[in-house]
């Protein structure tokens, strides 16, 4: 069906992106998948978005965040797997860095360390080493 929903925020998770606000017309504030619309265009309505819309609770991944300090040669920290949040990069030797990533779930951690390649390293938690080699092994059972 088509809808004209004035925009009063955009923002992504877990991949997906999401507009929020209400259709032309109506008050009740609602959220649409941007990837589920067939096609988008800039309409006629003016507005000025209000600062109190909030975002759903479902957004906060916090409980689900995981943390981990790697050491890669320099370009494979663009090539890692998003959605990612990356805090502090250190040049480690001009071809190396050490970086403080930041994922949502499990899931997208096991991809983060097998994504690191055989030159990349964990540096912190310890324990995400040993995760990462599971987890490469487990894949590789899959090929077997």
């Amino acid at each position: 069906s088509d809808r004209e929903v004035l925009p009063y925020r955009v923002y992504s998770n877990w991949g997906h992106w999401y507009v929020r606000g209400p259709e032309v017309g109506d008050t009740e504030v609602k959220q649409f998948r941007v990837d589920r619309m067939a096609g988008a265009h800039l309409g006629d309505a003016e507005f000025v978005a209000p600062s109190d819309v909030s975002l759903p609770e479902w957004l906060d991944l916090s409980a689900y965040e995981r943390t981990v300090t790697v050491s890669v040669p320099a370009g494979v920290l663009e090539a890692l797997p998003r959605p990612h949040t990356i805090d502090r990069v250190v040049d480690e030797s001009g071809e190396r860095v050490r970086a403080t990533v930041r994922v949502a779930g499990e899931g997208h951690l096991d991809h983060l360390l097998v994504s690191l390649g055989p030159d990349g390293k964990v540096v912190e938690p310890a324990d995400y080493e040993e995760r990462r080699r599971r987890h490469a092994r487990r894949l590789m059972d899959l090929y077997s």
